[in-house]
């Protein structure tokens, strides 16, 4: 495991649905993935989505700071989540200590 990585995985449909391939862009390279493909970023590494494209992503490291950026931000539209138990935002509990400082504290 690597120090701040993390894994995606990619459909070119709703997750579970058969065959096909996914094309992204991983540091500025186009590559083609079958569906249902994990890729593993290092600290550091992107990857880029177009729409459409069905996504999970975790990180493989309590080090792990993660974050997804959206061109378009409909949350009708944009926003599927095959998990019901993950939302957009997480909740927050305000009386706990940080458990990593952000860029701003």
């Amino acid at each position: 495991m690597r120090r701040g990585s993390l894994r995606i995985q990619v459909w070119n449909g709703r997750p579970g649905a058969d065959g096909g391939s996914v094309a992204v862009r991983i540091n500025g390279e186009d590559r083609t993935l079958p569906s249902g493909t994990i890729v593993s970023l290092a600290s550091g590494e992107r990857i880029t989505l177009r729409p459409g494209v069905y996504h999970e992503f975790w990180p493989d490291s309590e080090t792990c700071v993660l974050g997804e950026v959206s061109t378009a931000n409909d949350d009708v539209a944009d926003n599927y989540f095959a998990d019901p138990t993950v939302g957009r935002f997480p909740p927050v509990d305000e009386d706990e200590a940080p458990l990593v400082r952000l860029l701003g504290d």
